[in-house]
């Protein structure tokens, strides 16, 4: 699958990845801290993905179970691998982090299709995390699927929506555009 990354209304190709202590080259999902959570998605040792100028431009996200034992619950990971042939969806990181507002949060929601939330990590402002929140997710979104952008910031960012067309075209624009191009066809 092809991967994209979208920050701050722009959608730019590739996802990119630092080095992790104990895990190498690592995507970095959220940040550390009380009142967030971050989630760090690996690359697969065995048949890990080209990586080129920090960043991941082809992949295949594959989910790892450990199973409950020991009274703990059943754990779940995401690594990513060599991609495969699939052209039939894309592997998007998308990151509300915009513009610090006090009670605001940044969220995204699917609106149509199969998309698939991967892993989560969540960043927040304030020393409990509680003035403002975003979200960054790793999806998977397939043709036809289309995902409603709500970056942090309230009245001074606008939504965005971001839609894989029939042709597996990875497009985003705000949601009015969107909406203007839905009425006109296009």
């Amino acid at each position: 699958m092809k991967t994209y990354t979208w920050r701050r209304g722009a959608l730019t190709e590739g996802i990119e990845v630092s080095e992790v202590d104990r895990f190498g080259l690592a995507l970095v999902l959220g940040e550390r801290g009380r009142g967030r959570w971050q989630e760090i998605v690996t690359l697969d040792r065995r048949s890990p993905p080209v990586v080129t100028s920090g960043r991941v431009v082809e992949a295949t996200a594959r989910t790892i179970k450990l199973p409950a034992r020991d009274g703990r619950p059943e754990r779940k990971f995401v690594v990513l691998e060599a991609a495969t042939a699939d052209k039939s969806a894309v592997l998007v990181r998308v990151c509300t982090e915009w513009v610090y507002t006090r009670g605001s949060r940044g969220f995204v929601t699917i609106l149509r299709g199969d998309v698939q939330v991967l892993a989560r990590g969540n960043g927040a402002h304030g020393m409990a995390g509680n003035i403002g929140a975003w979200d960054d997710v790793l999806i998977v979104v397939p043709r036809g699927g289309e995902i409603y952008i709500r970056p942090e910031g309230g009245a001074k960012t606008t939504a965005y929506r971001l839609w894989v067309d029939g042709n597996g075209r990875v497009d985003s624009a705000t949601e009015s555009d969107r909406e203007r191009m839905l009425a006109v066809g296009a």
